[in-house]
């Protein structure tokens, strides 16, 4: 089961993200995204090898490969086909990038956006034009359905197909290829007293899909008033039910963490409880009784 619990991490790692993203690349019949990411990578570099004042050079100093970067940038931009609000595009980054100071890195992605916004990969939505009155992006590219689909598989790591191991530090995953923390969001971890023995007791409960609940349609749980969203429900339906077929009836761990105010939450996207009555509804416990009176 363990191979098993393996094959399934790299199934649904974020680093097969970066192949299909560079396989869309170098299959482009048009060289444009090509082009793009070239242009993107070279501006990038000239931004990084000039001298600025000291805090700013520090800062830069904290980027990954200049390759990684622009991936990272197409991955964010070509992988959700509408306008963003900027600040989460470079939070996500910054993110990403593994800044040890949030607040520094969004301003070193948000000058990343600025420096690479020549390329033509995407463009600035003033506030004054936009729909939310905020800085939007808005790549000028899409990826093929197929690798759009992909990609949003990999955006969250699925349950677990193996019986968790025990958490004994704050930051540390039960998963078999990463440590991560276990208090939601990079930015909210620290070392200080947190009740692991709980994040424990609960991903050990051994659960499975109900088969018949899953016969029934997913509905909305507010009212789609606009394209827009009646577009992102579709997408979240088909995906869950991509990740439905590949779970099957085999039983699976929900992975928890806290977030910053101590409150458990699950880390999944398409299994977990937190969510719509009908993805509460399809969840059950693996082992079955009859309950007598």
């Amino acid at each position: 089961m363990q191979s098993e619990q393996l094959e399934w991490e790299e199934r649904f790692s974020r680093r097969k993200i970066h192949t299909l993203i560079q396989q869309e690349i170098e299959e482009d019949l048009s060289n444009t995204l090509f082009t793009q990411y070239y242009h993107c990578a070279e501006r990038i570099k000239k931004y990084r090898e000039k001298k600025y004042f000291k805090s700013k050079d520090l800062r830069i100093q904290q980027l990954p490969c200049t390759d990684t970067i622009v991936v990272e940038l197409m991955v964010h931009l070509l992988g959700d086909n509408k306008a963003l609000p900027i600040q989460n595009i470079a939070a996500k980054l910054s993110n990403r990038f593994n800044f040890k100071d949030i607040f520094e890195g969004v301003k070193t992605v948000s000058e990343i956006i600025a420096v690479c916004r020549r390329a033509d990969l995407y463009d600035l939505i003033k506030p004054k034009n936009s729909s939310t009155g905020s800085l939007l992006i808005k790549s000028k590219f899409t990826l093929n359905s197929s690798t759009v689909r992909e990609i949003n598989l990999c955006a969250y790591l699925p349950p677990m197909l193996i019986k968790p191991k025990a958490l004994t530090s704050n930051y540390e995953s039960p998963y078999l290829t990463f440590d991560q923390t276990v208090i939601l969001g990079q930015e909210n971890h620290h070392d200080m007293q947190q009740g692991l023995d709980a994040l424990n007791t609960m991903a050990g409960v051994r659960l499975s899909l109900d088969q018949e609940m899953l016969q029934h349609e997913e509905l909305p749980n507010k009212p789609l008033d606009t394209d827009e969203k009646q577009a992102q429900f579709r997408q979240f339906r088909d995906e869950s039910r991509d990740m439905y077929t590949l779970m099957g009836d085999r039983p699976f761990y929900l992975v928890k963490a806290f977030d910053k105010r101590g409150r458990m939450y699950d880390r999944g996207y398409s299994i977990a409880f937190q969510s719509t009555g009908n993805k509460k509804s399809i969840i059950n416990l693996a082992h079955k009784e009859v309950i007598r009176g």
